[in-house]
């Protein structure tokens, strides 16, 4: 199955971003690579724009379809060649919407996401507030627990 998303490995964590056409995912993305290298943890682009989705072992595994590999869109320059590797299992799913759609006490079932079957957990952020963008997707990567 292909989807319209970008997909990171950040850490030892893989990453699906998805959002609509223009709504910043491959930005989203490079923040993300750019933020764990910093603090020292390996990151990297696995495919942008489009992603390649298998289930192996009840994992969700991402990929690149094979005329994009490698490659990367960055706004006002175009597409470029990146560091990237040939796929990842993913741990979650981050999803690009409008600002009114992030709740800010969200219920536990909107955190949660079912594709092809595997569950992941999901974490909507708006583009509109990078900052938080930022922090909200960091945090979901990196497994916070929610208070009961």
């Amino acid at each position: 199955m292909t989807i319209h998303a970008s997909a990171i490995v950040y850490g030892r964590r893989g990453v699906l971003i998805r959002g609509k056409s223009g709504a910043g995912k491959s930005t989203l993305a490079g923040m993300l690579i750019s933020s764990a290298r910093r603090e020292g943890k390996f990151a990297a682009f696995v495919s942008d724009d489009r992603v390649l989705l298998d289930v192996a072992d009840s994992r969700l595994i991402a990929s690149a379809p094979e005329s994009i590999v490698g490659h990367a869109e960055i706004y006002g320059l175009g597409i470029i060649k990146v560091a990237h590797e040939p796929s990842v299992v993913l741990h979650c799913v981050i999803d690009i919407v409008k600002d009114d759609d992030v709740q800010r006490m969200p219920e536990e079932s909107s955190l949660h996401c079912s594709i092809q079957g595997v569950v992941l957990p999901r974490q909507p952020v708006s583009f509109e507030n990078t900052g938080a963008m930022l922090r909200l997707s960091e945090a979901v990567i990196n497994g916070y627990q929610r208070k009961s």
